[in-house]
C-alpha cells in the first residue's frame, strides 16, 4: 500500500488557547423596587374608602395590603420579600393590647380627676398625657420585642422566613441604663443609646439560621447627630436632607450578614430632591400623590442599597417562629390610637 503524496496528508489541527472556565454568575446584589404607581395608587384609594366605611377598622387590613404590596414588588439576590401577616391578626391584636392598657387609662382617668379641681383641666391632662407618654416609655421594650417577633416572623425572602430571638429581660437592662446615662449626661449619650439598641435588633435578628450583625460606635453616631442637627440649624433647615440620608447611611453601612457588610449610596441631594418635590406635589395635589411619593421613595432607597458581599446560600435554611404573636404590636398601636385620641379632644 502506498502512503499518499504529502500534499494529501490532512494538517494537524492547531490546538489554540484553552478556554476560559465558565464563571458563576452572581446573582444582583443591588435591590429593586418595581412597583407600579397605577396599581398602588388604586390599592391607596380602596384602602381609605373601606377605612372611612368601617369607621376605621379597616386599616389594620389596609396596612397590611400596603406592607404586602411594597415587599412582593422589592427583589435581592434573584428573590424576592413577601409578607403574610393577615389583617385580622392585627386587628385581634390591636384588641387585646387595648385591654391591656385600658387599666392604665383607668388610672389616668382617676389622676385626671384627682388634680383637676387644684390645677385646672388643661393642666390635669397635660399631667395625665404626660403620664401616659412615661408608660408608653416603660413598655418600650416589650413593644420593640413583640412588635418585631411578629413582623419578622412574617417576613419572607425567596419564600425563606425571618426570625427575631430578642428578649424583653436584656432590652430592659439596655434601657435603663442607658435611660440613666442619658439624664446624667443631659442627653448626650443619647447617640450610645440608639447603637446600642440598633446593635440587639440586629444581633437578634436571624435569617435561615444566619445572624445579622450591627458594629456602629455611638462616637461616630454623636458626630453625625451633632453637625447634622448644628446645621440644619444654621442653614435653617436645608440641611436637614443630608442629616437624615447621613443616618441613614450610617446604619446601613456597619449592618453585616454572613460577616459581610451592606451599602449605602443614598446622597442628601438626592434626599433633598426627594422631600422637595414631594411637599409641593401633595399640597399641589391635596395629598392624592402621596402613593407616588410611597413609590419614589421606596425605589430611591432599595436602589441605593448593596450588598458587598455574596451570599452563602448552603448556609441558609428554613425556620418559623410559631410563638410569634400581634398582642405585643397591638399594644403599640392601641397606644397610638389613645395618643391620637387625646390630642384631637384634650387640645
Amino acid at each position: 500500500m502506498t502512503e499518499p503524496p504529502p500534499s494529501e496528508v490532512p494538517p494537524t489541527p492547531h490546538p489554540g488557547p484553552a478556554p476560559a472556565p465558565a464563571v458563576p454568575e452572581v446573582p444582583n446584589r443591588t435591590f429593586r423596587f418595581d412597583g407600579p404607581t397605577g396599581s398602588f395608587f388604586k390599592l391607596y384609594l380602596k384602602n381609605i374608602v373601606l377605612t372611612l366605611l368601617t369607621l376605621g377598622i379597616y386599616r389594620f387590613w389596609a396596612k397590611v395590603e400596603v406592607t404586602k404590596f411594597l415587599y412582593r414588588h422589592t427583589s435581592f439576590y434573584g428573590g424576592r420579600f413577601g409578607y403574610h401577616a393577615t389583617g385580622k391578626e392585627k386587628f385581634f391584636g390591636f384588641l387585646r393590647g387595648m385591654l391591656i392598657l385600658l387599666p392604665v387609662v383607668g388610672l389616668l382617668v382617676i389622676l385626671y380627676r384627682a388634680v383637676e379641681p387644684h390645677v385646672g383641666g388643661e393642666n390635669a391632662f397635660i399631667i395625665c398625657l404626660y403620664g401616659f407618654g412615661f408608660v408608653m416609655a416603660l413598655l418600650r421594650p416589650l413593644i420593640i420585642v413583640g412588635t418585631r417577633a411578629f413582623n419578622y416572623a412574617r417576613t419572607s425572602w425567596n419564600n425563606l422566613r425571618f426570625r427575631f430571638k430578642g428578649r424583653v429581660k436584656p432590652l430592659y437592662r439596655i434601657y435603663l441604663r442607658d435611660y440613666v446615662l442619658m439624664v446624667i449626661t443631659f442627653g448626650i449619650y443619647t447617640a450610645w443609646h440608639h447603637v446600642n439598641v440598633k446593635r440587639y435588633i440586629r444581633q437578634h435578628t436571624e435569617f435561615g439560621g444566619n445572624k445579622l450583625d450591627y458594629d456602629g460606635s455611638g462616637g461616630d453616631l454623636f458626630a453625625i447627630y451633632f453637625f447634622g442637627l448644628l446645621l440644619s440649624y444654621i442653614t435653617l433647615g436645608i440641611f436637614l436632607p443630608w442629616y437624615i440620608a447621613g443616618i441613614h447611611r450610617y446604619h446601613i453601612d456597619h449592618t453585616l450578614f454572613q460577616s459581610q457588610r451592606f451599602k449605602s449610596r443614598l446622597r442628601g441631594s438626592q434626599m433633598f430632591s426627594f422631600l422637595l418635590v414631594s411637599v409641593l406635589t401633595v399640597i399641589l395635589t391635596v395629598g392624592l400623590a402621596l402613593p407616588w411619593v410611597i413609590i419614589r421613595y421606596n425605589r430611591m432607597i432599595a436602589e441605593t442599597t448593596d450588598f458587598l458581599g455574596v451570599i452563602d446560600l448552603g448556609a441558609i435554611r428554613a425556620g418559623f417562629d410559631a410563638q410569634a404573636t400581634a398582642t405585643l404590636e397591638g399594644i403599640g398601636e392601641a397606644g397610638e390610637a389613645l395618643e391620637s385620641l387625646g390630642e384631637l379632644f384634650g387640645g
